[in-house]
């Protein structure tokens, strides 16, 4: 986590001194030592802003069951709000009044929220790459894939994994272990089960489904696309929520014809 907050923090200064240098939105008139300056501090204010909100967002897109993009554009337009009347604050003098008049108060709200949004694409898919490069020292200690003979030994009267569901739950599409819990996605929404994630699998029996990352079991069904990252990839279910895939399992999708 501290890795991915330097990373991002890096990203910020790297992101505000180029667009302190192209100046866009008609600051290129300001001097290059304040344009710099200016961007520099409102790119690193907007990241004390933007942050928290798009965490709110991705909670948000997993308490109600909606697709991420939808939860984490909401958070983006709350968050451009404050930021927005922080710049009109800076052109009007810092005339509070005034800066709630600003003639163009709404298109600088939409530059706001576009640049947000840019820098937020770009930082997630940045960040997402450099932390799945890291070198991770858990894997090697631990088998590189679960043995499959524990999976078939279940005790009598064990419960099949539709069982355990709500009703009218649907179609599995994934599974994500959390803790003492496994997160059910399913076509409109998901739950928490309170049992190992090898157990649910072994529940699903022969569901078309692999085990994807120590943590994640993706279904056939449940795969929108599956988006290759060098020697791993990422499976993004159909409701926008992203599984990571391993490199252990990257043969495994490959013999069975994911990719």
């Amino acid at each position: 986590m501290a890795r991915q907050f330097g990373v991002e923090f890096f990203l910020m200064l790297v992101i505000g001194l180029v667009l302190g240098l192209f100046g866009p939105f008609g600051t290129f008139a300001m001097s290059p030592a304040i344009r710099i300056a200016f961007w520099m501090v409102y790119v690193l204010l907007g990241y004390v802003i933007f942050r928290p909100m798009i965490v709110l967002g991705r909670w948000m897109s997993e308490a109600f069951s909606m697709p991420q993009i939808i939860g984490v554009g909401l958070a983006l337009v709350v968050a451009s709000a404050p930021l927005t009347f922080m710049i009109a604050l800076l052109f009007t003098d810092f005339d509070a009044g005034r800066a709630l008049r600003y003639e163009g108060l709404g298109t600088l709200f939409f530059d706001v929220w576009l640049i947000g949004f840019l820098i937020n694409a770009f930082v997630s898919l940045t960040v997402r790459k450099t932390v799945s490069e890291e070198p991770q020292p858990v894997p090697p200690l631990e088998p590189p894939a679960p043995p499959p003979a524990p999976l078939q030994l279940l005790p009598p009267g064990t419960p099949v994994f539709a069982d355990r569901l709500p009703a009218g739950f649907g179609i599995v599409h994934a599974l994500k272990s959390e803790d003492h819990y496994v997160r059910v996605f399913g076509e409109l929404r998901s739950t928490l089960l309170l049992m190992r994630l090898r157990d649910a699998v072994a529940e699903l029996g022969d569901a078309d489904g692999i085990q994807v990352h120590r943590s994640w079991w993706v279904s056939r069904a449940g795969a929108a696309e599956v988006i290759r990252q060098g020697r791993e990839a990422v499976i993004h279910l159909k409701d926008g929520t992203e599984a990571p895939v391993s490199r252990e399992a990257m043969a495994r999708l490959r013999a069975a014809g994911w990719f």
